[in-house]
């Protein structure tokens, strides 16, 4: 499937169903994801958030079929080009 470079296309497996559900966003801001895997995402209150490759946070929640992307804030660097943890 060939998707515009400004949509997402999701599957999501819901186990109670035992179905796959397929959803399309459009995002207002360049795609450059890393979608979730069983290491690199945090589950909170039913939605999976994880970060892109532009270090922004991407909250999917599978049951209200809803897609944000939130701004990371700039973070300064440190000597030697580390980030530091704010």
């Amino acid at each position: 499937m060939n998707l515009p470079t400004n949509m997402i296309h999701i599957e999501t497996y819901f186990s109670d169903a035992e179905e796959w559900r397929v959803s399309h966003h459009h995002s207002t801001s360049p795609i450059s994801l890393i979608f979730p895997s069983e290491h690199n995402y945090v589950s909170l209150k039913g939605a999976s958030h994880w970060m892109d490759l532009s270090g922004n946070i991407v909250v999917y929640n599978p049951d209200k079929d809803n897609l944000r992307v939130l701004k990371s804030p700039i973070l300064p660097l440190q000597p030697g080009g580390a980030y530091l943890s704010v």
